[in-house]
């Protein structure tokens, strides 16, 4: 078969749908599936990871629209005119993201990361703009991406989804069939870090004593300021919390605010992975969350997770980590406590966590997406 792939979100490095675009061109372009790929995205304003070029280009078609993802979205999303086979020709099935929804006469498999748009749209920015860096799609994101939805839920034959908690979203919110709805587990591919890297990364920031470790962009949906509150009352001074992530909205974060609570920003995945194997233990306390990717990189990482009881997060951590309740400081404070004064708890969870990040390889994810792809 002939199959087109939208790839336009790998330019956001260091988020959830960047990690996801990059290895499923990673696992068409690994495995010999018996197909021919085009693989298609907007490259006016952002240029593409030279290395994801040369992978593609090895075995596969890539097509780089120099048009605007302003122009394709009104195109795609808002007029739904101009179907995608007038810019990369005919193909049997065309994949694309919930972000855009090209028009198609091939069979059409949309990957939908998350329903934040209608469960919690007060959690996003109204300037889509501010989210998308200046890639302005329309002045609401909740309005615009309600508009693609409604195109999923019209068009395509199959979905996939990143966890069961997003299917039984699209099925409470959309009124989905639950039979169009396929939940395959994304892949998590991490290069461990060495003892000699790990060093360097604790020296490069400067982190002097031991630390819980948080990630995430830093915006409301995170519930930052509880885990900040909820740390608080430790009132451990040997211990720092150390956050990394790019700043959103309505959220301002600066290092140094308090002695021990460490803002470190954006930092390259490889100094990521080396802060991981270093923390006493993983903390996501969002309100919510499509997947979570740094849970399943921490628990590779060998780092035990504490994680909200909440959406996803509950999926994924199951009984290798340390559930609370994300809207309670007190149930915040409670896991922390756990997790930082019991060390035999951390060893154990930190084994079973590793176990469980085996779950997410590239080859299940590849098996499960042809199977899709093929019914």
């Amino acid at each position: 078969m002939k199959i087109a792939v939208d790839i336009s979100q790998i330019v956001f490095e260091g988020t959830g749908v960047g990690r996801y675009t990059k290895n499923l061109i990673n696992a068409f372009c690994t495995y010999e599936t018996g197909h021919d790929y085009t693989f298609f995205c907007s490259s006016l304003r952002r240029t593409m990871p030279e290395s994801i070029k040369a992978l593609i280009e090895k075995k596969h078609r890539l097509v780089q629209l120099k048009l605007p993802s302003t122009f394709l979205s009104f195109l795609w999303n808002q007029l739904h005119q101009v179907p995608i086979e007038l810019f990369i020709g005919k193909h049997d099935v065309v994949i694309s993201s919930d972000w855009t929804q090209p028009p198609t006469s091939a069979k059409k498999i949309t990957i939908v990361h998350d329903l934040i748009a209608y469960k919690y749209p007060n959690e996003l920015h109204p300037k889509t703009e501010f989210f998308f860096r200046n890639l302005t799609i329309s002045p609401n994101i909740v309005k615009t991406q309600k508009r693609r939805l409604n195109w999923v839920k019209k068009e395509v034959d199959s979905i996939v989804v990143d966890s069961q908690a997003t299917k039984d979203d699209l099925i409470e919110v959309l009124n989905i069939s639950q039979d169009k709805i396929h939940v395959i587990y994304p892949a998590i591919e991490i290069k461990e870090p060495s003892v000699k890297q790990q060093r360097a990364v604790i020296q490069k920031y400067k982190l002097h004593q031991p630390f819980v470790l948080s990630v995430g962009k830093v915006e409301p949906r995170k519930n930052l300021p509880r885990l900040i509150e909820a740390f608080d009352k430790l009132e451990k001074d040997d211990i720092d919390l150390v956050i990394v992530g790019t700043t959103g909205w309505d959220q301002q974060l600066t290092d140094g605010v308090k002695p021990n609570i460490k803002y470190l920003g954006y930092v390259p995945d490889e100094d990521l992975y080396a802060l991981y194997s270093r923390a006493l233990c993983f903390i996501m306390p969002s309100l919510y969350e499509g997947f979570g990717y740094p849970l399943v990189e921490a628990m590779r990482n060998w780092c035990p997770v504490g994680a909200s009881n909440v959406s996803s997060m509950k999926e994924i951590v199951k009984d290798v980590g340390i559930l609370f309740d994300p809207l309670s400081t007190q149930s915040i404070t409670r896991g922390l406590k756990q997790l930082i004064e019991n060390s035999d708890l951390r060893r154990t969870l930190a084994r079973k966590g590793r176990k469980r990040s085996k779950d997410f390889s590239l080859e299940r994810f590849t098996r499960e997406f042809m199977r899709v792809i093929n019914s």
